[in-house]
Order: C-alpha cells, then structure tokens, then sequence
C-alpha cells in the first residue's frame, strides 16, 4: 500500500528540523505476515529533498484492538549550509533510528499511537537522543475506500543531546 501527502509546513521524525515551503511526501508499506519495509521520500515542490527513511519493523501483536511493533531506521536528512567559502550546499546527516511503538483502535474511525524512538547520529552535526510520540487519528471524512480526510493531533517530546529538548504539539 502507499499514500502521497501534499503539505506546506511539515515536521521531520526529528521534529527540530522543519521544512518551510510546500513539500511531498510518498509513502510505501510491503507487509509480509509480521514483517514490514516501509520507506517514505519527502522532497519540496522547489526539487529539494528533505528525508529519506527507510523503516524494517516487525510487529509482536496485532489483534483487533492492540498493535504492538518494534522498529529500526536508516535514515537520511538534507539541509542546506553555508560553507567557509560562502557557498550554500546541500548536507546529508545520516541517523540510525530504533523504534517501539503501540496502537489501540478506539473505534473505526479513531485510535491512539504511543511512539518511542532513540536516534544515534552517524556524523557531526546530527541529533541523538530520545523522542516520545502521543498521537491521535481520526477519521473526519471517508470519501471513498482510496481517498479520506483525517485528523491528526499529536504531542510529542524530545531531548537530544546538548541543549535541544521540549515538549512541542502539531
């Protein structure tokens, strides 16, 4: 399955970077029994790339009400920067995400996700450190099987090593 979201201000998974113009991203989930590879690539309108993830998960439970899935992430981030020379380039920090996550269905159109992640940076310059996800999804409109109109609302903390910390809402 896949899905393609059309945004103008988005959150990365390491919520202290942000992209400040229109963005895609595309979604894609090959689940076999347990196991799932779900890769996503969110790249701005103007041709800029901005993540790159690629999540392996396999989940432990999954009955009617509960899921219960453990993750890991090899990720990428690009950003622009200003070298010496004052030319602007395009970095790439790389990250190691491992993830625990647990859903519970409300109802059809509702549920809620608790989310820990910890993130280890693979270079200078990258994050490392814990992030704590509360969300909830509800399903506004259904227009059809393919297309809905959902609800999102999220609370979430990090603390990242140095001084890169709080508690933030989206």
């Amino acid at each position: 399955s896949g899905k393609i979201i059309l945004g103008k201000v988005g959150f990365a998974p390491i919520p202290a970077f942000s992209f400040n113009s229109p963005i895609v991203i595309g979604f894609l989930s090959i689940k076999k029994k347990r196991f799932s590879y779900e890769p996503d690539l969110a790249v701005g309108l103007n041709g800029i790339p901005w993540m790159a993830n690629h999540w392996f998960r396999y989940t432990f439970m999954e009955e009617k009400k509960i899921r219960l899935n453990a993750g890991i992430n090899p990720s990428l981030f690009f950003k622009n920067e200003w070298i010496d020379s004052g030319v602007k380039i395009l970095h790439v920090s790389r990250n190691f995400t491992s993830e625990l996550r647990a859903l519970y269905k409300v109802s059809e159109r509702a549920s809620l996700t608790l989310t820990y992640q910890y993130i280890y940076a693979l270079g200078r310059g990258t994050l490392s450190g814990s992030f704590l996800d509360l969300s909830s999804t509800i399903t506004v409109l259904q227009i059809s099987e393919l297309v809905h109109v959902k609800f999102q609302p999220q609370l979430f903390y990090f603390n990242f090593e140095g001084d890169v910390d709080g508690i933030y809402t989206s």
